[in-house]
């Protein structure tokens, strides 16, 4: 069976920095995080903390911006599962339906009705995912069962589409076809991950397709994008390790995703009428990064980053709610 947690700040109290959810966290903005091995504490909140980071909130060792998830307007969520040794595929799939019946279908209908269509486009901006390695085939089926909720209305096929556009979805080191989703989705991987690479790159013929070999042949790699779905190709180390996506350039790209996606969450939350979730507000500024001069200090650009990063409703922690979480972090506060 699955755990929702909510990540929190950290305290005496609570030094792991969450807590079990109780109630349907989506009725407001969230970003639900999934990794490849979802019964593993390790590398559930592991991967929640290295999005934190993404996100420039503030990390054991890492003051970044100085927010924090401390009264912040996005709930942070991450997902695990007490086991999933010896279930079925059948079964597997029977937990992840009763998640959407759970947390996304109440924002989309009540009593079996269903809201009407721009409440639901605008309700849908709470839901917002971010997966590691092969979670992103998770996020795919949470999207499909919604889809298939829809359908089963008898929802129009082009008001479907509009309807899932509105989830924004990230994922990073994926193993998964991405073709064919509804959810607006921006896709970034290490070309040189050798995990991954044959899964993803090598066509039916055994030859690796244009857009990987242009993204060899660039300076740092390739972005491409359809109407809702961008790929970002970066020449990384090849290491298949999210701590790596926090790391160098590549860091500064998926901090520039992660905020852009951040900050459209929030508009949503201060303006009354939807204010869309497109491709293009993900992969804003993402083009510059990839052609960039060689001589800039990366340490640099990331600190004025983060002194300039303004997050709509939220409070930076004061210097001495910093200091107090660095000794809660090294163990001492008594």
């Amino acid at each position: 069976m699955y755990e929702l947690y909510e990540i929190t700040l950290k305290s005496k109290d609570n030094p792991k920095g969450c807590k079990l959810v109780s109630d349907n966290p989506f009725t407001s903005p969230c970003i639900l995080t999934l990794t490849g091995d979802e019964t593993s504490d390790l590398d559930v909140f592991g991967t929640s903390k290295n999005i934190l980071k993404m996100a420039r909130l503030r990390t054991r060792g890492d003051n970044a911006s100085s927010y924090s998830v401390k009264d912040f307007p996005v709930k942070f969520l991450a997902l695990k599962y007490s086991s999933k040794k010896d279930i079925t595929k059948k079964e597997y799939l029977k937990q992840i339906i009763d998640f959407v019946n759970t947390y996304f279908m109440p924002i989309i209908m009540e009593d079996n009705v269903l809201y009407d269509k721009e409440t639901i486009k605008k309700n849908l901006r709470n839901i917002n995912i971010i997966t590691y390695c092969v979670a992103a085939s998770e996020a795919i089926l949470m999207i499909e069962c919604i889809k298939n909720k829809l359908q089963s209305l008898k929802v129009d096929e082009d008001d479907i589409k509009e309807i899932l556009s509105q989830i924004g979805v990230i994922t990073i080191a994926n193993a998964s076809d991405l073709s064919k989703i509804d959810s607006t989705t921006i896709d970034i991987f290490d070309i040189n991950d050798q995990m991954f690479l044959y899964d993803n790159y090598l066509d039916k013929t055994g030859m690796l397709p244009a857009n990987y070999i242009s993204a060899r042949n660039s300076k740092y790699g390739t972005l491409t994008r359809t109407n809702n779905y961008g790929s970002i190709l970066y020449k990384g180390t090849g290491i298949h390790d999210i701590k790596e996506y926090n790391k160098n350039l590549i860091g500064l790209i998926t901090s520039k995703l992660v905020v852009n996606l951040i900050k459209n969450i929030l508009d949503n939350i201060y303006k009354e009428e939807l204010v869309p979730l497109t491709i293009d507000t993900l992969i804003d500024g993402v083009h510059e990064l990839l052609i960039m001069d060689d001589n800039i200090d990366l340490d640099v650009m990331r600190k004025a980053i983060d002194n300039n990063l303004e997050y709509k409703g939220a409070t930076k922690l004061t210097q001495e709610e910093l200091d107090e979480l660095d000794k809660i972090d090294t163990g001492k506060v008594k």
